[in-house]
């Protein structure tokens, strides 16, 4: 999953915007044409797509520390957006994270709901963003047991629709 999409995904319960993202594992891409991608991303700020809470509630849990720079770069970053024409120079570094990362496992939690949606349970990358009559209970307890070491007890004991009792 591309962190670009956390600008547009939402709870299909609650409709609750953005999602806690835990990243557990990720790697980078190589990107081509940075400054295109730029200039991309200025004109979807402009038009409202371009969402900065959605970059707050990130939470990296893998050892990438590149992860963690680039997300840094983008917070920073993210008020030049403001200025009546930034130079797409300027915004590379949400560039490198948007568009050169993937999560290739991890979580989304709704905070309203309390709800969690894996990231790569079955397919790498993929979000399952699924209400609660289309999801595999026993993919998702599978997925809880799996990364229980990694993800946080808000999600493996203090999630809906499933949670791993605390004990186990």
């Amino acid at each position: 999953m591309k962190p670009w999409l956390l600008n547009i995904l939402a709870c299909p319960i609650c409709k609750e915007h953005p999602l806690t993202t835990y990243v557990v594992q990720v790697e980078t891409n190589r990107l081509k044409d940075k400054k295109g991608l730029a200039g991309e991303l200025i004109v979807h700020h402009q038009k409202g797509v371009l969402s900065e809470p959605s970059l707050e509630p990130v939470h990296n849990l893998s050892k990438d520390k590149t992860f963690d720079k680039r997300l840094t770069k983008a917070r920073q970053v993210f008020a030049s957006l403001s200025r009546q024409k930034p130079d797409p120079m300027d915004v590379v570094p949400l560039v490198e994270y948007f568009h050169g990362l993937e999560i290739n496992v991890g979580a989304l939690r709704c905070e309203k709901c309390k709800r969690f949606y894996p990231i790569g349970s079955r397919i790498a990358s993929i979000p399952e963003l699924l209400p609660d009559s289309g999801r595999d209970q026993k993919a998702d307890l599978a997925f809880l047991r799996k990364h229980r070491k990694v993800l946080p007890d808000v999600i493996v004991t203090g999630s809906e629709p499933v949670a791993l009792d605390a004990d186990h």
